[in-house]
Order: C-alpha cells, then sequence, then structure tokens
C-alpha cells in the first residue's frame, strides 16, 4: 500500500473519544500506517494513567500535551479535544464531532459548528430506543444547515447503546488496550465506514485490518500481501 507523504491531522473532538480514536488507530495500524493518537484536552492528564507524556503501545504512539512539540512522524496524527477553536480547526485536516443525543450535547455541537464549515461527519454514539436518534437531533434540535447537508451525504454516523461497548471502553480507560472482540456491530459499521473515507484502502483489506485488531493484534508484516 502507498504510504501517506504527508502527516494527515484528524481533529476528534468530544469528550467520549479515547476508546473510537484506538480501535481506529489498531485497524489503520493493521493497514500499515503509522499512527499517533495526541490528547489535548483538558483530561489530557488523565490519559491511560500515565505520568509521563508519551509512550508507546501495540506500536501506536501516544501522546498528550502541546501538539506543537511533538516531533514525531506519522502517517496519521489523531488530535483528541474538548474545544473546537479556530486554531483547532486551522491545524487539522480533517474534523469529526463525537457526541450522544443529549440536550447538552447538542447545545456543545451547535458551540461547535457555529461560523464553521470545516466538520467532516459527526458521530453520535450510545444511542438510545428513547426516539431521540441522531437524526432527529440533527433535524430537530440543532437544525444548522451545513449539519443537515453533511446528514444527506451520510456523514452522520450513529452507534446504538450496548453494555459490552460501554464496558469496553471502561476497561480501556483503566487496564489499557487488550481487544474488542465483542464490540457491537454497529459500532463496528462506523469504524469500517471512517477507515474507507480515511484511506483508500479496498473494503477486503479493511476487513482484514479490523478482524485483526479486533484480536487486539497489531501485525509487523503486510497484510495485504
Amino acid at each position: 500500500m502507498a504510504c501517506i507523504k504527508k502527516a494527515r491531522y484528524v481533529g476528534i473532538l468530544g469528550y467520549d473519544t479515547l476508546d473510537l480514536s484506538v480501535y481506529l488507530s489498531m485497524v489503520l495500524k493493521n493497514l500499515q500506517y503509522d499512527i499517533i493518537v495526541a490528547d489535548i484536552s483538558c483530561r489530557a492528564r488523565f490519559f491511560f494513567q500515565q505520568d509521563s507524556c508519551d509512550y508507546s503501545f501495540k506500536d501506536i504512539y501516544f501522546y498528550k500535551g502541546d501538539i506543537s512539540a511533538l516531533d514525531r512522524e506519522a502517517d496519521f496524527i489523531f488530535v483528541l479535544s474538548d474545544e473546537g477553536t479556530s486554531s483547532f480547526f486551522q491545524s487539522c485536516d480533517s474534523v469529526y464531532v463525537v457526541s450522544d443525543n443529549s440536550f447538552a450535547m447538542s447545545e456543545y455541537i451547535k458551540s461547535i459548528i457555529r461560523g464553521t464549515d470545516r466538520l467532516d461527519g459527526v458521530i453520535f454514539r450510545d444511542i438510545t430506543d428513547n426516539g431521540i436518534t441522531g437524526r432527529y437531533v440533527v433535524n430537530h434540535i440543532i437544525k444548522d444547515d451545513y449539519l443537515v447537508k453533511l446528514l444527506k451525504k451520510g456523514f452522520v454516523y450513529e452507534i446504538g447503546d450496548d453494555a459490552i461497548d460501554r464496558e469496553y471502553k471502561i476497561s480501556l480507560s483503566y487496564e489499557g488496550i487488550s481487544d474488542f472482540k465483542r464490540l457491537s456491530s454497529g459500532y463496528l459499521q462506523v469504524l469500517t465506514k471512517l477507515v474507507l473515507r480515511l484511506t483508500d484502502a479496498k473494503m477486503q483489506d479493511i476487513e482484514k485490518a479490523l478482524s485483526r485488531a479486533k484480536e487486539g493484534k497489531i501485525i509487523e508484516y503486510s497484510i495485504l500481501e
């Protein structure tokens, strides 16, 4: 697979983003991309209970602190933040927001998209069966024209509430990366769609990479050969 010549900065905004970033990183790593996960949010000091500013695990480099001080190269750099400032949008090649269907997070999305057309997608997670879906939030609560356009393009994603998904997310914060073998089908579908947007990989290759990542495996040789 052709390597990306310049690092692509992918902003991930929200308060519940670490597990998504790790799963994506593991899939991309199995597609032979070098990955950095950089947490610049206010919660960065709690990042994986690590005292140091940086460390590597499963061949993925994790960093917390000032992104301008990052001195490593990678194909993809996931930048986790909870503040959608203008400088953040300017520094990222693409930006996704992770939200739930609560009113508070709807207001949070409003504050982010106000005055900008740089948002590439919204991921609504932990959607319950109360009828308030991501589509409903976009059309009837936020009611922003740009966000409605993203919805029509298929760039508003939904992950249903799932007990196993929540268990994985909690375990990740305490125990680090292991595997996500029983992640819900809805979550896996969203991961696949995001990888398709971020890369030029073929679906069959993404499926192989996802299968490896679910087992908690990062391979040293190319699965595409």
